[in-house]
């Protein structure tokens, strides 16, 4: 017998399948035999058997069997798991498909996968679809520490429906968590999700959270306060709402109503030597005292010497025709004297005794000019407007001192006034 089964390797690379390539091995068996005379319609042959050379040259009747068996029809049956890769002629990369008639065929694989020759699939870009994946409901993929993807379920902070709908737990969200532009902060929109913004107009925030109110920004409108309450700072630096209260109180018009007698010197701001007068209006106005009087911080009022003067001199006791008063005008320049009061303290002591005064060119001379006819012995007052006399006038002028007629003159009259006490008061004013 001359027929030589094939190696592995060549019967591998033989065209066709599996199956066509064992039969057609088998056919070149047959030829073989039968070329020998073992063959043939009329060679006997036990059921399922077939010829196969033995050690020695010669045809003997086997049963097939190992990774195939032959029924007395031809069917060769490969047995299952028989054959192995190696035993496959297969073009590289290629993969073994079958087909519509039931045998299998090489294809390359192409779509959304590629495969190597080491077996290596590589699924397309963008190729796998939701559809395609097999999830159970409620759980999302997760890439886990070997690179492939592990099927959970969304707890913690968050859950996940099958819709897709993602519900963040209540207090879950910290500001960790967050990516925010430095200086922005999160606001609601018109569409009820939240967005960055910078904060502008009345005020502006640092990244510390630092919030600064633009000056001039708050209005009154701004501000929640009680009726009729202010704000005014407190210990710590911050404002707190207070009725005011004390020296004045406040309306919810605005208008301060200060307390009577609530304002004392001490409590009011001006400026030194000033008088608060009364403005057109009727709010007062600080002012310098000025024009015939000028008034130190002291209180003390000094009436300016072109202006009017009081000059008080006491009144001298004496006999008849003694002078009780001779006062010398004592300006380098003419005076008017408006006024002369007399004031009797202490009665002269006789009772027809009588004083008269009047400007005179000496100390020792007679004159009625002023007041005339006064009673000595009477404790009164007097003066040249109302009790002038028969020849008393309400006004002289004097002149400056050494001039002709430069004294004021008193004169106890008729009788004398050894018990008289009083005093003269002079008005004057410079010419």
């Amino acid at each position: 017998m001359s027929y030589t089964a094939p190696e592995a390797g060549a019967f591998a690379k033989k065209k066709g399948s599996l199956s066509q390539k064992v039969c057609y091995e088998l056919g070149l068996i047959d030829t073989e035999i039968e070329s020998l005379g073992a063959g043939g319609e009329g060679a006997s042959l036990a059921d399922g058997k077939i010829w196969v050379g033995d050690g020695e040259g010669a045809a003997a009747a086997v049963t097939m069997s190992g990774d195939a068996t032959l029924a007395n029809t031809g069917e060769l049956t490969i047995a299952a798991k028989a054959v192995e890769p190696a035993m496959m002629a297969v073009t590289e990369n290629y993969i073994v498909v079958g087909q519509s008639g039931g045998a299998g065929a090489a294809k390359a694989m192409s779509g959304d996968a590629t495969i190597a020759s080491t077996g290596a699939i590589t699924i397309a870009a963008k190729a796998v679809e939701e559809s395609m994946v097999a999830l159970a409901e409620g759980k999302v993929l997760i890439g886990q520490s070997g690179g492939a993807a592990a099927a959970y379920e969304l707890s913690g902070d968050a859950t996940i429906s099958t819709a897709g709908f993602v519900t963040i737990g209540a207090k879950k969200v910290d500001y960790a968590n967050i990516a925010l532009t430095d200086g922005y902060f999160l606001t609601g929109a018109a569409t009820g999700a939240a967005q960055e913004v910078q904060m502008s107009g009345d005020a502006t925030m640092d990244r510390d959270g630092e919030l600064t109110i633009a000056a001039k920004a708050v209005e009154g409108s701004m501000i929640a306060l009680t009726d009729t309450y202010v704000m005014v700072g407190q210990s710590g630096g911050a404002g707190g709402e207070k009725a005011i209260s004390g020296d004045a109180t406040l309306a919810n018009t605005g208008a301060l109503t200060i307390a009577a007698k609530a304002v004392t010197p001490a409590k009011m701001g001006i400026t030194d030597g000033s008088i608060v007068i009364g403005q057109d209006g009727g709010a007062g106005g600080e002012k310098a005292v000025s024009g015939d009087a000028t008034l130190a911080n002291t209180g003390v009022l000094t009436i300016s010497d072109s202006h009017m003067k009081r000059v008080k001199t006491a009144l001298s006791s004496g006999a008849a025709n003694a002078f009780c008063l001779a006062w010398q005008n004592p300006e380098d320049h003419a005076i008017i004297v408006t006024r002369l009061i007399v004031d009797l303290t202490t009665a002269g002591g006789t009772e027809t005794a009588v004083l008269d005064f009047g400007p005179a060119n000496d100390a020792t001379t007679h004159a009625d000019g002023l007041i005339n006819g006064v009673d000595a012995n009477a404790i009164a007052i007097y003066d040249n407007i109302e009790d002038q006399g028969v020849n008393g006038q309400s006004v002289c002028k004097l002149d400056a001192a050494g001039g002709t007629t430069d004294y004021i003159t008193g004169q106890i009259l008729t009788e004398a006034a050894n018990s008289l006490v009083g005093n003269a008061y002079i008005f004057y004013t410079a010419v």
